[in-house]
């Protein structure tokens, strides 16, 4: 058996992955959570993937940023600014 081993400090790719739990209202009782995550989740490049989910949260984000740093902005700025975000 071979396995592959990356030594991410001789790439030149630097990124962390980010999972975040997101709690949603609809802003029309005609919009559900489909359209919510495809309008508003992934038009923002940062995002590869929304996830439905059951329980306390309502949606997983998934994203990638560079550093934790962008991270925190991308929550701040852009992810808690949105209407359906509670």
């Amino acid at each position: 058996d071979y396995s592959t081993l990356i030594n991410w400090d001789k790439t030149d790719r630097e990124y962390v992955t980010a999972m975040i739990e997101v709690k949603v209202t609809p802003q029309m009782r005609t919009e559900d959570f489909d359209k919510i995550a495809l309008k508003e989740y992934m038009a923002l490049y940062e995002v590869k993937s929304v996830y439905l989910m059951s329980g306390g949260f309502d949606l997983l984000v998934m994203m990638e940023g560079k550093n934790i740093r962008e991270i925190s902005f991308f929550i701040s700025n852009k992810l808690s600014t949105l209407d359906s975000v509670h």
